[in-house]
């Protein structure tokens, strides 16, 4: 599952998302779509920032992060996204215990409930 919160450059720039499946659709693959009227309702701020250069988890600075960057990671608060892009987190609060729960899960080589509620909200897309 390649948007379970688990990386810390995934904690930093939120789940990414394209705007566009045919862009990215592979013939044998399962995709997951999400509405963005439902994620919001659901609680996740959206940002479209495809070809931009934004602020990476708006708020954040690099003190609060410290223990998330890895060894010898080069880290920045802005980064400038693909065409097509979209950035999807909730509250920091949230953000952060979900990424602790998630880290917590994989030992298991489970999902966290927040990684399986997110998964609820979509729909699959065939092979």
């Amino acid at each position: 599952m390649g948007a379970a919160l688990r990386r810390p450059v995934d904690y930093l720039t939120g789940l990414s998302f394209q705007d566009n499946l045919s862009d990215i659709h592979a013939q044998g693959q399962i995709w997951i779509r999400y509405r963005v009227d439902v994620l919001e309702a659901a609680g996740f701020t959206i940002r479209r920032d495809g070809s931009q250069t934004e602020t990476i988890l708006p708020g954040t600075s690099l003190a609060d992060i410290q223990d998330l960057i890895e060894p010898g990671q080069r880290t920045t608060l802005s980064a400038r996204f693909p065409p097509g892009h979209v950035s999807v987190w909730t509250s920091q609060p949230e953000w952060l215990q979900w990424f602790r729960d998630e880290n917590a899960a994989k030992q298991q080589r489970q999902f966290s409930a927040q990684t399986q509620r997110l998964f609820s909200l979509g729909e699959y897309l065939g092979q």
